[in-house]
């Protein structure tokens, strides 16, 4: 039974970073966790949510550096 609820609980923890837009953080939680059998789907569909907004994130920030490093050349 405590490993059930370790394991809601790093689910639960991971899903909240994700709403609260700090999904290295939920992906953090759940690098260390070995899921059972009743867990692995909401794992992966957890992980895969969570590195695909981490992905869009970096995405924007990538674009953002860019966009302000053009800027800042074009006033040179």
């Amino acid at each position: 039974r405590g490993e059930t609820e370790r394991l809601e609980g790093s689910l639960a923890a991971a899903e909240r970073e994700g709403r609260s837009n700090r999904p290295h953080e939920g992906l953090k939680l759940l690098a260390g966790s070995e899921p059972s059998p009743r867990f692995e789907e909401r794992f992966r569909k957890t992980r895969s949510a969570l590195e695909a907004q981490l992905a869009a994130v970096l995405h924007r920030e990538t674009a953002h550096v860019f966009l302000v490093r053009q800027a800042k050349i074009a006033e040179s």
